[in-house]
């Protein structure tokens, strides 16, 4: 399991903005490889074989890369869900790595977990008035 922590140039305008102070990039990176460990630990607990990786680049580069060195099953990368506006003036990383990935490539559409989440509570709330 990867993670590709960027730091998008702050520029407003046609001007570069004041960067953000170190302590808060610091903290921020503090903060996401420690989510990390807890979803390493939870899988590990589940019994699966995972390694979590904090990296630094541009993401869709930095995801083959690592992939390249993994010569892993499967790459899983999530969709923000912009609008194909948004793709055509910024790009998208997903679609990157979809179009040079020489692995197979699973994209978890943006609002997939609360969904799963809502129906599993209604499986389990049926589940529950069928038991009564």
């Amino acid at each position: 399991m990867a993670h590709v922590a960027t730091r998008p140039l702050p520029v407003v305008g046609f001007e570069f903005a004041a960067m953000p102070d170190r302590r808060v990039v610091a903290e921020e990176l503090r903060h996401e490889h420690e989510q990390l460990q807890r979803y390493e630990a939870e899988l590990r607990s589940q019994g699966r074989e995972v390694t979590a990786m904090l990296v630094s680049g541009r993401p869709d580069d930095k995801t083959l890369e690592e992939a390249g060195r993994l010569d892993p099953d499967l790459i899983v990368v999530g969709s923000h869900g912009h609008g194909a506006l948004y793709h055509l003036i910024m790009g998208s990383i997903t679609e990157g790595i979809l179009k040079r990935s020489p692995y197979p490539v699973v994209v978890i559409p943006a609002g997939a977990e609360a969904r799963l989440r809502a129906a599993a509570a209604d499986t389990r709330r049926e589940e529950t008035l069928a038991g009564a």
